[in-house]
């Protein structure tokens, strides 16, 4: 199996050329708020995407077979020679010129981090590369500061407000903790109607939300960090706070989502494989095969 193939891809499928969609392995875990470890993260989910089925059930087909080619952080950075050591800053230019050119040849692109920072790149590649796009965060945390005490402002806990000075429209999906200035900063940026609690969405009628994601632009770009997610589900992620969303209703979300709008790129950012929870690989693992079959039966026809 070629190294640039993703789960069973067939080898042919996997050739950069014959490949609709793109992975792009972006492992950053600097300046994290609570514990590291999610650098590990696309390694774990390349090697476990060899192990489960690769044909959906509900969409009839293999997104295998639309081509999934992947990058590994050396082919991405190659031109500068960067590490996931250095300035977070400078590591967010470089991944945005990356994939910008790769967006360029019509390839969907599918960034794995890394912790949540590794989003930011790819999102600014596709505001840059597409017309008002609306960014779609799921995500169980505001993480809206603008400047840590040490005058960061690429830390996980600045990232939103990051998203914020790229995206025409912001949406976040899941957040259920925030600091006091979190919700302050919240107040002041977002409309009320754009961030979309657990406590919200489970008062919301299923017409109104769908007519939510009908009104969007055109263009939507979805960050996904597997901190939404309720921790009786998955735990692995840096901050598992209780109230989160569930298996059936998250997969109902990003359904309605792709169906209504034209995504043009995605990331997976946030899960902190553990030793000590063998099984968590299999649900991260199968929530972008879902993705990717949902993007294929939708939007490659």
């Amino acid at each position: 199996m070629s190294s640039h193939a993703f789960g069973n891809t067939p080898e042919d499928q996997a050739i950069f050329g014959n490949s609709k969609f793109v992975i792009a392995n972006v492992p950053f875990d600097g300046y994290n708020s609570y514990r590291d470890g999610s650098h590990v993260s696309p390694r774990v989910i390349s090697a476990t995407a060899k192990s489960i089925g690769d044909y959906d059930i509900d969409c009839e087909l293999s997104p295998y077979d639309k081509g999934v080619h992947v990058k590994d952080v050396s082919e991405i950075f190659e031109d500068s020679g960067m590490s996931m050591r250095d300035d977070p800053k400078d590591i967010i230019l470089e991944q945005r010129d990356s994939i910008s050119e790769i967006m360029k040849l019509d390839k969907f692109v599918i960034t794995l981090g890394g912790n949540r920072c590794a989003s930011l790149g790819s999102i600014n590649a596709a505001c840059e590369s597409f017309k008002n796009v609306t960014v779609i965060k799921f995500g169980g945390t505001y993480a809206l500061n603008d400047e840590t005490d040490d005058g960061h402002r690429f830390a996980t806990s600045c990232i939103n407000s990051r998203i914020l000075e790229s995206a025409d429209k912001f949406i976040l999906v899941g957040p259920r903790s925030a600091f006091k200035f979190d919700g302050e900063r919240a107040k002041e940026l977002f409309n009320d109607d754009d961030i979309l609690t657990p406590s919200k969405l489970n008062e919301m009628k299923s017409e109104d939300l769908l007519e939510k994601w009908g009104q969007l632009n055109q263009n939507v770009y979805i960050s996904f960090e597997f901190d939404v997610f309720d921790p009786s589900l998955l735990y692995e992620v840096e901050l598992p706070e209780p109230g989160g969303l569930f298996w059936r209703e998250t997969i109902n979300h990003l359904t309605n989502i792709i169906s209504n709008c034209n995504v043009v790129g995605a990331d997976f950012v946030g899960y902190f494989p553990s030793p000590h929870y063998a099984g968590s690989e299999i649900l991260v693992t199968r929530l972008i095969h879902k993705f990717m079959s949902l993007i294929a039966f939708h939007q490659m026809k």
